[in-house]
């Protein structure tokens, strides 16, 4: 249980910095390259999204990591 919560932060962590990083290679093309910078706001909804879901996936592992670490106090 444990060790799957963990995996599914580390999970949410990078799917998240992928999502980052899409959202800013689109900012930045919209921008300069094609000089498309009507359409930005959804760019940056999904920037804003991938962020939180970055934070939140944190939260977990560091849960995770709480659990794990009273399991071993309780058994230790």
């Amino acid at each position: 249980m444990i060790i799957s919560s963990f995996n599914a932060g580390l999970n949410g962590i990078h799917k998240a910095t992928a999502g980052i990083n899409q959202a800013a290679d689109q900012i930045v093309h919209k921008s300069f390259v094609g000089n498309d910078s009507n359409n930005l706001a959804a760019e940056f909804v999904a920037l804003k999204q991938n962020v939180i879901l970055f934070q939140a996936s944190g939260k977990v592992i560091q849960a995770s990591s709480n659990n794990l670490g009273s399991l071993l106090d309780i058994f230790g």
